[in-house]
């Protein structure tokens, strides 16, 4: 009887106790891994960045203000400004070292459960840890697609891509960003036509309750979270991307000028003019998904 060759590849036991975690508990306390105290000096500070729901911790060189590197220590002001945030506890944090401020950086580590297809994930969890995320993606993207439904279209490719997660893959906050990008783009492009076809004024959806046109487009200001001094700087290098025309016509219809008097006034037809918005609405698309 012939035996079967095996290969077998062996693999050293994994250590889970490298990860640097900690976890903040219903009651208030502040658990820290082991792999983390070791890393730590013996006083430490605690923050909380409540729009990116990170966790940072850094020595602390003035006793006052510091905390004790121990295993567990009261943490209620760090409890009230994670609540503060929409989230609930308790929580558990990965945590890795920046090299720019040389804090302990820690990302929520999501709740999830087994279920006969995979994992599967808090969705409301996941909507509050990932706001920024959706918000960037929403404000950055689509600008021809009318916000709502922007919005709806990152939310959904949120929870379908968080579905779909395996821990083999990417980072979950790069995983879940790039398909809330890539659904994003492709849902737009139905929009495109209407930049060549549809009048100045006209709704681009005919479902009679939506009032977004291409003149939406020009007005609207798209750069939700920029600064004045930097939305300045970005409108200024917009306009150096028009000709000398458009940006005069540019201009008119920002101050809410009529295509007719528009039209008297550059000494060409109203048609000509909603050809040159739509040049102007396009290049201002590119411009924009660029930045």
């Amino acid at each position: 009887m012939n035996r079967e060759r095996y290969e077998f590849q062996w693999f050293d036991r994994e250590n889970g106790r490298k990860k640097l975690c900690a976890s903040v508990g219903k009651d208030g306390i502040l658990r820290l891994g082991k792999g983390i105290r070791a890393l730590l000096p013996e006083h430490i500070r605690v923050g909380f960045d409540q729009k990116h729901k990170l966790l940072a911790i850094a020595g602390g060189t003035d006793p006052d203000k510091s905390q004790t590197n121990q295993a567990s220590t009261s943490a209620r002001a760090l409890s009230a400004a994670i609540r503060s945030a929409g989230l609930k506890l308790p929580l558990a944090f990965c945590l890795r070292k920046d090299a720019a401020t040389g804090f302990y950086i820690g990302k929520i580590i999501p709740r999830r459960w087994k279920t006969d297809s995979g994992w599967a994930y808090d969705t409301e969890e996941l909507l509050t840890i990932y706001q920024h995320i959706v918000d960037k993606v929403v404000y950055q993207m689509a600008k021809s697609t009318p916000i709502d439904e922007r919005r709806a279209i990152v939310l959904e490719a949120l929870v379908s891509s968080a579905q779909q997660y395996h821990s083999d893959d990417l980072d979950l906050e790069e995983t879940l960003e790039k398909d809330m990008r890539s659904r994003l783009a492709e849902e737009n492009r139905k929009y495109f036509p209407y930049f060549r076809t549809a009048s100045l004024e006209q709704p681009i959806r005919s479902d009679g309750e939506s009032k977004f046109s291409i003149a939406d487009t020009i007005e609207a200001s798209t750069l939700g979270g920029i600064d004045g001094v930097e939305e300045r700087i970005m409108k200024e290098q917009f306009l150096e991307c028009l000709t000398g025309r458009e940006r005069r016509i540019y201009r008119m219809l920002l101050d809410g000028g009529k295509l007719s008097e528009i039209a008297r006034q550059c000494g060409c037809s109203e048609a000509d003019v909603e050809r040159t918005a739509h040049s102007i609405g396009q290049k201002r698309q590119t411009f924009y998904d660029a930045a």
